[in-house]
């Protein structure tokens, strides 16, 4: 039987990202909690959105995680006409992209209003470079409805980057830097041309229930204790998580 030798690689330049976070941005991250916190005692629904790098479904639905956090996904709508003989998408040429961009600002915001978003919501949102389109629509619109919005990105990735919109993070309410540096991707392998393992999935996770915990302890605070989901390994699991999802529906957090 082989004999495998650790490699501390993937585990050092993880901690060092968190290390690095802790250090720089706990201050952001306790600012957006308390924010966090008092808009859910208020009667804000607390929602989060991902651009791919896994908070998005982290937060959700997790035994000890609490009922309060809702997952917000959207993609603008395609329509594509069909060559009846092929089925292929390329039977004429799209039209304006500048009069669909305009289209994607408007049903962004048509979307998050036909789905529930107010004035006092937070949105949680994640997204490295910061210059996508979808994500300066959703920012927008969310600004523009009154929701509170916690920007995760990586600064160093969005001083480089020029090409795109605007960054994101100047529509929100507070900016949490992942620490991830330009490229998002930490070793160069022998024999492989690019760059791998990028490391901004766990540093969202990582500042993601730092500042979950810190709303619940600033909700608790507030007279405010929230519905916490608890495993259905564990006995009554599954009536304790119903009774929870009852409880949130009737006082919001």
């Amino acid at each position: 039987m082989s004999e495998y030798k650790a490699d501390p690689s993937v585990k050092d330049a993880f901690t060092g990202i968190i290390e690095e976070i802790y250090a720089k941005q706990f201050g952001q991250i306790a600012k957006a909690a308390e924010l966090a916190a008092q808009k859910i005692a208020a009667g804000g629904a607390f929602f989060v959105y991902d651009r791919g790098h896994v908070i998005g479904h982290e937060l959700l639905c997790r035994s000890g995680g609490p009922v309060f956090v809702r997952y917000f996904d959207y993609r603008t709508p395609d329509a594509v006409m069909r060559a009846p003989e092929c089925q292929t998408a390329d039977f004429r040429k799209r039209g304006d992209p500048a009069e669909q961009a305009e289209f994607d600002r408007k049903y962004a915001k048509h979307f998050m209003v036909q789905n529930g978003f107010r004035a006092g919501d937070v949105l949680l949102m994640n997204s490295v470079s910061g210059r996508a389109q979808v994500a300066n629509d959703i920012a927008e619109s969310a600004k523009e409805l009154g929701v509170t919005i916690i920007a995760i990105t990586s600064l160093d990735t969005i001083s480089k980057v020029k090409k795109g919109l605007k960054p994101y993070i100047e529509y929100a309410d507070v900016v949490i830097d992942n620490c991830v540096k330009y490229g998002d991707s930490l070793f160069d392998v022998e024999g492989i041309d690019e760059r791998i393992i990028p490391p901004s999935g766990i540093a969202a996770a990582y500042i993601g229930w730092t500042m979950i915990k810190a709303i619940c302890e600033n909700l608790v605070k507030l007279g405010k204790s929230p519905s916490v989901f608890r495993s259905c390994n564990i006995e009554g699991g599954e009536e304790q998580n119903k009774a929870c999802l009852a409880r949130y529906k009737q006082l919001g957090y």
